[in-house]
């Protein structure tokens, strides 16, 4: 990456927008600065404060929250730098092993309730957010925690409110986002975490209240679409017009074979 392993026999091992460049003695300074040239052509800077030339082991850095350097075996007694030449010392964690653990997203719960009238259509719309609370700061690395290292435990799962609302133009709606101080299940930030499952949710609720009315699912989104947004008027046609949307009642009637289309049962 940058180059730096062919000009300089570097290696660059990042983590969202954490660094760390491995190089030979000697080519610490050169590395930093071709890193410099590279960011500034990008248009970004390099986080004076927190970069910083180690040489290893007489050093020290943190990094995903380790400390890296000249480390002990409690077994032998030996030193050494890297973690693989002594079992049992803690091994460095990589990032598949952050992404292979991680649960993608905050634990979220969502109740959706809806009324109908005698003539089929939606008169409220009642949906409930249980999710845990915190902004978009710090989170506790899956490594640290697989590994009982000390953590703050925060939850901060980012902006998991995003889209909670319902989009669609129903004369009723309430919508209630209750925080949560704990979860059972361990949080993860994402980029824009909240508006994964709370879309999710709430388009598929959306198909469930189509399918009770046989009514196109599609149509059903036109129907109660606000008439003044034609921005998403004009994405639901052109989406029926690339989908080739055939126009029926929702669920399908006609199954042939093993396979059922059209359906989805949420549980």
């Amino acid at each position: 990456m940058f180059g730096l392993e062919r000009t300089l026999g570097a290696r660059l091992v990042t983590y969202a927008d954490d660094l760390v460049i491995l190089c030979r003695r000697g080519k610490a300074e050169a590395a930093l600065q071709r890193l410099r040239e590279i960011m500034g052509k990008l248009k970004l800077t390099v986080n004076e404060e927190k970069t910083r030339i180690c040489k290893v082991p007489e050093g020290e850095f943190d990094f995903l929250g380790y400390t890296f350097g000249r480390m002990f075996s409690a077994r032998t007694g030996h030193s050494g730098i890297a973690a693989e030449a002594f079992p049992d010392l803690v091994r460095a964690p990589e990032r598949s092993d952050e992404h292979g653990w991680d649960p993608k997203g905050p634990p979220t719960l969502i109740d959706l309730r809806a009324n109908l009238d005698a003539s089929g259509s939606v008169t409220a719309w009642e949906s409930e957010f249980f999710i845990p609370q915190g902004a978009a700061t710090d989170v506790d690395l899956i490594a640290a925690t697989l590994a009982n290292m000390p953590a703050e435990h925060l939850l901060s799962p980012g902006g998991i409110l995003n889209d909670s609302a319902i989009g669609y133009k129903f004369p009723n709606i309430k919508t209630v986002c209750h925080r949560l101080e704990t979860t059972p299940l361990r949080p993860a930030w994402i980029r824009a975490p909240g508006r994964l499952q709370n879309t999710f949710a709430n388009e598929c609720f959306i198909d469930e209240i189509a399918a009770a009315v046989e009514e196109d699912p599609l149509n059903f989104r036109v129907i109660y679409t606000d008439p003044s947004d034609r921005r998403g008027l004009a994405v639901l046609d052109r989406l029926a017009n690339l989908a080739k949307w055939d126009k029926r009642a929702s669920p399908q009637k006609s199954i042939a074979g093993n396979v059922v289309k059209g359906r989805v049962q949420l549980r």
